[in-house]
């Protein structure tokens, strides 16, 4: 006697299999990235996101969460991109002293394109949120410990090959260096001037010469 096995059909049973994304998630984090940059985290809403991203509300729960953690992915992947930027720009001058300069000098470059009046997007989310959020702040934190780390590597550096002064303490300077970096990224929104910042810089760059 042969015995027939019944397989149950899986939409009944498991309700329908899941569509496959038709989205590129990449994109539509850049899409969240900008929107979030240019109203901030309170004044945008899931159904901005959804409608500038391309995608219905389902959709975007199931690839990135909530908005909150919608927001945390589009600031992680801000930071490393810019921390990712500076450690090229301070890597490809072998010079510790010309790869501070180079730092600083694209962005007084930088201040040509009018979306620079916008600032740095981790820079304006934690003068939004760190104050209310220890997790956002905590964020900020670290961002900062981390370019202040570059920094350091950089005066080590031109110390080593004479660019710099041998007396000039390395932790407070590298903590100078980051802190008018993030400075200069709020200056600029109200004060866009190139060559008001280009001679801010001049003054930073005094103090390891």
């Amino acid at each position: 006697m042969r015995y027939f096995h019944y397989v149950p059909n899986c939409t009944k049973w498991g309700g329908e299999l899941a569509r496959p994304r038709e989205f590129d998630e990449k994109k539509a984090l850049n899409v969240a990235l900008e929107l979030f940059w240019k109203k901030g985290y309170e004044a945008t809403s899931i159904s901005d996101l959804a409608s500038k991203m391309g995608i219905n509300r389902p959709s975007l729960y199931s690839a990135f969460g909530d908005k909150r953690e919608l927001f945390e992915m589009a600031l992680n992947a801000y930071q490393q991109n810019y921390l990712n930027k500076l450690h090229d720009i301070l890597e490809k001058n072998k010079s510790g002293f010309r790869g501070i300069e180079a730092v600083f000098a694209r962005f007084v470059e930088s201040i040509r394109n009018p979306a620079a009046r916008r600032g740095c997007f981790f820079v304006n989310s934690i003068a939004e949120l760190a104050a209310q959020d220890e997790n956002i702040a905590a964020k900020g934190r670290e961002f900062q410990e981390k370019i202040i780390n570059m920094f350091a590597d950089a005066l080590m550096t031109g110390k080593k090959h004479g660019e710099i002064p041998l007396d000039l303490d390395i932790e407070s300077t590298s903590h100078f260096l980051a802190m008018s970096l993030v400075g200069l990224n709020v200056v600029i929104k109200t004060m866009p001037d190139q060559s008001f910042v280009r001679n801010n810089v001049r003054a930073i760059l005094s103090v390891i010469q």
